[in-house]
């Protein structure tokens, strides 16, 4: 694990923001108050690194570590952090089943993949099963503690190594499709959606659909709602797992078509901009 590089990263929560070298809390409504961090790692030196990482920020308290799932998940379920960081390769229980057991065990933990791989395997798993973040042990330990301060707000960080991997299960053809999961969705809210899961800011998913931040925010509200979500983490996993239709995005920027409402279609002509 080096901590030393500079951070390469995708950051999809819109609320993570520094100046030059300064980490900003945001979490100033309640600054005694410390999340508590759980590390369930097969690796001893990932552990101590991660443990001495968190021993010099003031933000998270690391409450316990562990080196295997079984003891992992008692901890984790007597402990209930907000935050666990794991591994989701290396376990007798890999992927999505790992993820799944430890969110059953407390539904409220946020999970914070830190990984050194970026297979699609893997990748998937994790998002599919609801990990609000995919880091990679390349990467400078700052953009783990990022991951972790989006997580802990129910927001989602992708590092910059494996948002590729997402953008391909999304569009993959052999990606299992479930149409019917986005029924209620407007075709706006599905292109939405699928850049949310594709690791896109509001900003970024405002620049390519043509609105306003403001009016994305509103989408991903309207979108939450309608499938009965809670958090941008869980959109994104729900997207992949249910494998979001990549040919109707493509059809809507060809077509042009564009929401003004999140319950209207509304086609525009292309290179005509609105306000």
């Amino acid at each position: 694990m080096n901590i030393l590089q500079k951070p390469a990263m995708t950051d999809i929560s819109g609320h993570i923001r520094s100046r030059g070298h300064e980490r900003i809390n945001l979490d100033a409504a309640s600054p005694a108050r410390k999340p508590t961090v759980v590390v369930v790692d097969p690796h001893q030196v990932i552990r101590l690194g991660i443990k001495a990482l968190l021993s010099v920020e003031a933000n998270f308290r690391l409450i316990a570590e562990r080196g295997d799932i079984r003891s992992g998940l008692y901890c984790v379920t007597k402990q209930r952090p907000e935050i666990v960081i794991t591994d989701v390769v290396g376990w007798p229980v890999e992927g999505y089943e790992w993820i799944r057991r430890l969110l059953q065990a407390v539904p409220r933990t946020r999970v914070v993949i830190y990984s050194a791989s970026a297979e699609e395997r893997y990748v998937r798993a994790a998002l599919a099963g609801g990990a609000s973040a995919y880091v990679l042990k390349q990467r400078d330990g700052q953009l783990l503690l990022r991951a972790v301060d989006a997580a802990v707000r129910g927001d989602m960080l992708l590092d910059a190594g494996v948002t590729p991997t997402v953008v391909r299960c999304i569009r993959s053809e052999t990606t299992p499709r479930d149409q019917n999961a986005f029924a209620d969705l407007s075709r706006q809210e599905a292109r939405i959606l699928a850049l949310v899961a594709e690791g896109h800011s509001n900003s970024g998913i405002a620049s390519r659909v043509h609105l306003s931040d403001k009016t994305v925010r509103n989408y991903v509200s309207h979108i939450l709602a309608k499938l009965n979500l809670q958090t941008r983490t869980q959109a994104a996993g729900y997207a992949i797992r249910h494998g979001i239709d990549p040919l109707q995005l493509e059809q809507d920027r060809h077509t042009g078509i564009r929401n003004s409402h999140p319950n209207a279609d509304v086609i525009r002509k292309p290179g005509v901009k609105f306000d």
